[in-house]
C-alpha cells in the first residue's frame, strides 16, 4: 500500500501565563492508503489532539505533516480548507447534523460546496445512504433517527466527496454498545468497498482491535 500520511516529530503545547501544557511529545506516524487505523487510550492523552493535526483542523506546535508529496505544514489556512474538502472526511461523537435538512440533504450539503452538480450530488447522496441502510430514512430529519441512523447519515456526509481519508473521533461515544459494534463494522465494511483510509479515535480497546492497525497512546506518546 502506499503512503498517504507522514507524522514526524508532531508537538502540541498550550501556554497559559507561566503554565505549559505538553499535549503531544513527539508523535511519529505513517498511514498508508486503504488502511484502517485504531488510535486508542483513556481520556486525556492527546488522541483527540492528534486526530485534529493530522485532519488539518489543527496545527502543530513543531513537527512536520504530509499528505503523499504535499507538506501540510506550510500551507496557508485557505489552502488547508481547500485540500480538507477535496481529499477529508470527519465523522465526530455529536454527529454535527443540521436539523431543518433531510438525511439526504446533510449528506449532499458538501458536494455542493465542492461544486459538485445538484444531480450528480442527489445521486451519490443516495447510493451512500443506500451502502449504510438508509434507502428507506433518506427523507426523514434528524429528529426522526435514532442515534444510530444519525451516525450512518454522518459517515455517508463524510463519504460524499471520495475523500483519501476518513477522521473519526470518538464515533461511537454517544451509541450504546451494541449499536458501537455496528457502526464499527460499517465503516470496515466501507473501507473494503471504497478503499477509503479510516483513522478512527476511540477509548475502546475491543473496538480498536478490529482495525487492520491499532496504536495505544499514553502521555502524549504512541505506545505501540
Amino acid at each position: 500500500m502506499s503512503e498517504l500520511i507522514r507524522a514526524e516529530g508532531i508537538t502540541k503545547t498550550y501556554r497559559s501565563g507561566k503554565n505549559v501544557l505538553e499535549v503531544l511529545k513527539g508523535i511519529d506516524l505513517t498511514i498508508a492508503q486503504g488502511e484502517t487505523v485504531a488510535i486508542h487510550g483513556p481520556s486525556g492523552v492527546g488522541k483527540s489532539t492528534l486526530l485534529h493535526i493530522l485532519g488539518t483542523l489543527d496545527r502543530p506546535t513543531s513537527g512536520k505533516l504530509s499528505y503523499g508529496d504535499v507538506a501540510i505544514t506550510g500551507l496557508s489556512d485557505r489552502m488547508l480548507a481547500r485540500l480538507r474538502n477535496k481529499r477529508i472526511g470527519f465523522i465526530f461523537q455529536f454527529y454535527h447534523l443540521l436539523p431543518e435538512f433531510t438525511a439526504r440533504e446533510n449528506v449532499l450539503l458538501p458536494a455542493m460546496v465542492n461544486g459538485q452538480r445538484l444531480k450528480d450530488a442527489h445521486e451519490r447522496a443516495q447510493q451512500l445512504l443506500a451502502s449504510v441502510g438508509l434507502t428507506e430514512r433518506e427523507a426523514h430529519k434528524p429528529d426522526a433517527l435514532s442515534g444510530g441512523e444519525q451516525q450512518r447519515v454522518a459517515i455517508a456526509r463524510a463519504l460524499i466527496n471520495n475523500p483519501d481519508v476518513v477522521f473519526a473521533d470518538e464515533p461511537t461515544g454517544n451509541l450504546d454498545e451494541k449499536t458501537s459494534h455496528e457502526v464499527y463494522e460499517l465503516m470496515r465494511r466501507l473501507n473494503e468497498e471504497y478503499g477509503t483510509t479510516f483513522v478512527i479515535v476511540t477509548h475502546e480497546p475491543s473496538l480498536a482491535r478490529g482495525a487492520s492497525r491499532s496504536l495505544q497512546m499514553m502521555d502524549g506518546r504512541i505506545e505501540k
